[in-house]
């Protein structure tokens, strides 16, 4: 067998996706508009989520709707196999909290004006 064969490589290949995950944990309270999960994602592209919402929805775990009002456009939630799949990354996210070191604390970086002078 093939190593990309094998279901738990296929399903790592889904969720191990950027931004799949997210996706997942932010749509398992409910439809939201896509401008809706924009705002809730912060650094996604507009581009990326909508690769991500289209794979959810061609393996059967995301499903999209129309929605008439307030104003028309679409809603973007699980099927019942999206909700099955939220709940084992939760599982995954339990595991890594009670496994995995803490990132690293990120350091921010001073604003250009604090960088020494260029020698002319």
């Amino acid at each position: 067998m093939r190593p990309e064969d094998h279901p738990a490589e296929r399903t790592a290949h889904l969720v191990g996706r950027r931004w799949t995950a997210l996706v997942v944990h932010h749509l398992q309270a409910g439809p939201l508009r896509h401008g809706e999960l924009l705002a809730r994602m912060c650094g996604v592209s507009q581009k990326t989520l909508t690769e991500r919402l289209r794979e959810l929805e061609a393996h059967g775990a995301g499903r999209r709707a129309r929605v008439t009002s307030p104003s028309p456009g679409w809603a973007y939630g699980l099927t019942p196999r999206g909700h099955e799949l939220a709940r084992l990354l939760a599982d995954l996210a339990r595991w890594g909290a009670a496994t995995l070191p803490p990132p690293p604390i990120a350091t921010p970086h001073p604003p250009y004006w604090h960088h020494a002078p260029h020698p002319t």
